[in-house]
């Protein structure tokens, strides 16, 4: 009776562990599928240093602020579903051995926290500036991400579910890209405007400035061509890499 209760323990420990592994796959695939995608209106006060050096004491984003609020909920939930597995497993530490890379990690963030302490702008440091909030808990988000997916196992069948989330998005991306090569910026019309603000902000349209705009430059939803740049070189390789890899894509 008491093996047959420890296994029956053990099973439902393993299958709580495996709901949570794939939780974990799923706010992954949330941050690199709809992450690049969020466009949003976000009136912003700024005060002290940021309302001294920007054009006004109110940042109009829309490309920047709600991608970072995204991100960090996201990586909030993705430590906790992780320290619940971990602690279901009973191997808290089994998967967290000592790497490189984790050396190299713990040196950056080192560096991160020390240089937002001694900052003469903690408000900066913490949060970024306006049109660019990459700030200490961005950067900490980042390897929080990393870190959790280089300690947790994805099998094969998570990586497709994955690069099924990143190829969708990355074809509305490009989607939208194409629009504005074309001179037809979607972001430009009656129901991108829609998605970009709600009601409350209809007032101000015509008030909202896009720097690229009809320029025929390709911007996307990470407001400056040279982001997308730094996007198209990052995912075309895992693309090739895949194609070229995989005996079978549809499978």
């Amino acid at each position: 009776m008491v093996k047959k209760h420890k296994f029956k323990r053990y099973k439902t420990a393993r299958n709580s562990g495996d709901i949570l592994e794939w939780l974990i796959v799923v706010i992954m695939t949330l941050i690199i599928s709809v992450t690049p995608l969020i466009v949003r209106l976000r009136m912003i006060e700024l005060e002290g240093i940021l309302s001294e050096t920007w054009r006004s004491n109110v940042n109009v984003d829309i490309f920047s602020y709600n991608k970072m609020s995204f991100l960090l909920w996201c990586t909030i939930l993705l430590i906790l579903i992780y320290l619940g597995r971990t602690i279901i497993s009973g191997n808290m530490f089994e998967r967290m051995k000592m790497q490189k890379m984790h050396m190299f990690a713990g040196v950056y963030v080192f560096f991160i926290i020390t240089s937002t302490l001694f900052a003469e702008h903690n408000q900066v440091a913490l949060s970024g500036f306006p049109d660019r909030y990459e700030g200490m808990w961005v950067l900490l988000a980042y390897i929080t991400i990393m870190l959790v997916a280089s300690v947790t196992f994805i099998s094969e069948k998570k990586t497709k579910i994955l690069l099924i989330g990143l190829s969708l998005s990355s074809f509305v991306l490009g989607a939208i890209g194409l629009t504005q090569l074309l001179g037809r910026d979607l972001f430009q019309t009656d129901i991108g405007s829609k998605i970009i603000m709600s009601r409350a902000y209809s007032a101000i349209v015509e008030n909202v400035d896009f720097t690229f705009a009809g320029t025929n430059r390709v911007y996307a939803t990470l407001f400056n061509p040279n982001y997308v740049g730094s996007y198209v070189a990052l995912v075309l390789p895992i693309f090739i890499c895949f194609i070229l890899l995989s005996k079978n894509i549809l499978t």
